[in-house]
């Protein structure tokens, strides 16, 4: 499949300094929360093989399609569910915006602040993992007296775009899950 293509890479600048706009950061609009919702799609169905591939840790409480036509194995990508836990932490930066984000707060604080901490902890061990190594310079600054670092510096990527496609040609949006008695069931989530 050519998403999983090693030589799907490119070469890409972070935007490192913080007084640069993004469409990504806040204040919090329309507009920014549109930007965050068009860097993922829905839930997708994969192919049994690359399920297989995957190494799921419990296999036989796997999720399929029972949909003629939309047959596979309900899936999504850890960099969609990344971006949905750093989105999820932006939201929680500007809580008096987001009314859902307040209300469960205020209804479900435990819960709120395990979700929280689940996508910190999360993202946490994603950077840990990748350890990147991309080395970061410092400069001297005017009127600054200490060097200043450079976050904007160059990466190697896998191309976000081709991931996001592949994931909407697989979309799971018109599949059809059953859960009978009979299905495997997990005591608690994974």
């Amino acid at each position: 499949m050519p998403v999983f293509d090693p030589q799907n890479y490119e070469f890409i600048r972070f935007n490192g300094n913080p007084d640069v706009p993004s469409p990504y950061k806040g204040p919090p609009s329309p507009a920014v929360d549109a930007m965050w919702d068009s860097l993922w799609a829905d839930n997708m169905l994969i192919p049994q093989d690359l399920y297989i591939k995957s190494r799921p840790q419990y296999p036989e409480a796997r999720v399929e399609s029972t949909a003629a036509g939309y047959g596979g194995i309900f899936a999504t990508f850890e960099a969609t569910h990344q971006l949905h836990c750093l989105y999820t932490l932006f939201r929680a930066s500007y809580v008096d915006y987001y009314e859902a984000e307040r209300k469960f707060l205020l209804h479900n604080p435990d819960k709120y602040h395990a979700r929280l901490d689940h996508c910190t902890d999360m993202l946490r061990q994603k950077i840990m993992c990748d350890s990147d190594a991309t080395v970061v310079t410092y400069n001297w600054v005017r009127d600054e007296d200490r060097p200043v670092p450079d976050y904007s510096v160059l990466h190697k990527c896998r191309k976000h775009n081709e991931l996001l496609e592949w994931s909407k040609r697989h979309s799971a949006s018109k599949a059809v899950f059953n859960k009978s008695l009979s299905t495997f069931q997990l005591e608690e989530e994974p």
